[in-house]
């Protein structure tokens, strides 16, 4: 019979508490070409693409930004408590709201149309 000395024990429950802390900031953003996906716990990123595309933001507490000059047809939020940073002379052809507490912040007089189907959903002129 073989014995595992104490300090291993305690290395392994120590391990195993801390690999769920560590997974909160796990996600990241994938790209296929004409959609960027943004998924995940708290993932901060900034997109930046030359041709027209999508973003679907599907995690949750995300800071996404569209960085100027660029054209998104569809941003889609069915995620939760989620923040999109629309950059000046970026534009969006859509934004679609079916998840809850997101907010998503333009430039005064951005020009948009919204679809709302979740709950306290907004978005905000700065």
């Amino acid at each position: 019979m073989h014995l595992i000395p104490d300090f291993y024990c305690r290395r392994i429950a120590c391990l195993s508490l801390a690999l769920p802390a560590s997974l909160l900031g796990c996600g990241g953003s994938s790209d296929d070409g004409s959609v960027v996906y943004v998924d995940g716990l708290r993932v901060k990123t900034r997109i930046n693409k030359v041709n027209v595309y999508d973003v679907e933001v599907t995690g949750g507490d995300c800071e996404v930004t569209i960085a100027a000059d660029n054209t998104v047809k569809r941003l889609i939020i069915s995620g939760i408590s989620n923040k999109v940073i629309v950059e000046a002379g970026a534009k969006i052809e859509l934004v679609d709201f079916a998840g809850r507490s997101n907010r998503v912040s333009v430039p005064a007089g951005f020009k948009t149309r919204v679809v709302n189907s979740g709950d306290d959903n907004k978005l905000i002129e700065r």
